[in-house]
């Protein structure tokens, strides 16, 4: 069952009061998009995968297209055991992967539970999970070397190529911290836990962090889409929430990607879903071309 600790009850009434400006998402709100509610994703037109473990729930990854092309959904589904999973019961963090079914432009799906955070440890210090749609196959980017200096401060640096400015997002800021077998990540400016100093540079904001969303690149490239989303989020969220991603002007290949990501609570089936949605049309990136 989903937790109903007093905790995560106090959480729903918070927000049910002040509304969604602390998280920036839409809440319920009406859409003309099929399978609303317990419907989504649409029945019929989604290809899942085999489910696997993490800790005593499940997560399977689906994509749904529909016939004509008029929308598509590439997702992830955790049952409510999973979600919730308590970081005192699984205190280790765990990788969980897929691959994606069907014919997208994301290869497969990296999720990372962590139950200690990770840094910066003010910040996102906190039992959560890193949800990576990788664009490149898993073997290229387990090749990726951890890096722990700013680019330019070595001289076995390996930031040849910056990344392309084309593929830059919008209100994002570097860390210049490479994850080993992922990459640099990008964080936005503009969620609720980051601040700016008087010289215009990220600080923390002291804002607990919920959910947010982060690019990743390595060698130049973007190489994966990635909500970041707490227990305590997953607790207290009894309905839908959508956000929309900051997108740059061109991707590394040509083609649809998601440029909205949806959050939602299926009290049908006890489970939670995090998908990729609103796919549009993207030019290949002029350092590609």
């Amino acid at each position: 069952m989903k937790g109903t600790s007093s905790m995560a009850m106090t959480r729903r009434a918070v927000l049910g009061a002040v509304g969604t400006a602390s998280i920036g998402g839409l809440i319920g709100t009406a859409s003309a998009e099929p399978g609303r509610g317990g419907g989504f994703p649409p029945a019929g037109r989604t290809a899942y995968t085999d489910p696997e473990p993490l800790g005593d729930g499940e997560v399977r990854a689906f994509h749904t297209e529909h016939p004509e092309g008029d929308w598509r959904y590439l997702g992830m589904e955790m049952t409510a055991e999973a979600a919730t999973i308590d970081e005192t019961e699984y205190p280790k963090p765990a990788l969980v992967v897929i691959d994606f079914p069907g014919d997208t432009p994301f290869e497969w799906l990296g999720l990372n539970w962590m139950p200690a955070g990770h840094g910066p440890p003010e910040v996102y210090g906190v039992p959560h999970f890193d949800i990576h749609y990788y664009l490149d196959p898993q073997e290229e980017i387990e090749t990726i070397p951890g890096v722990h200096f700013p680019p330019g401060e070595s001289d076995d640096d390996p930031y040849e190529e910056p990344i392309a400015p084309d593929q830059f997002p919008p209100d994002y800021f570097r860390t210049n911290y490479v994850v080993p077998e992922m990459g640099e990540h990008l964080y936005d400016l503009h969620a609720p836990e980051w601040d700016v100093d008087e010289d215009g540079a990220p600080v923390p904001s002291g804002e607990a962090f919920t959910q947010s969303f982060v690019w990743g690149h390595w060698d130049g490239e973007l190489n994966f889409f990635e909500p970041m989303i707490t227990t305590d989020y997953f607790e207290m969220l009894d309905d839908t929430v959508i956000e929309q991603i900051s997108m740059p002007d061109r991707m590394p290949a040509a083609g649809q990607y998601p440029t909205e990501y949806r959050i939602a609570y299926h009290p049908n089936r006890d489970a939670y879903t995090i998908t990729l949605q609103a796919f549009e049309p993207f030019e290949e990136s002029a350092a590609t071309d």
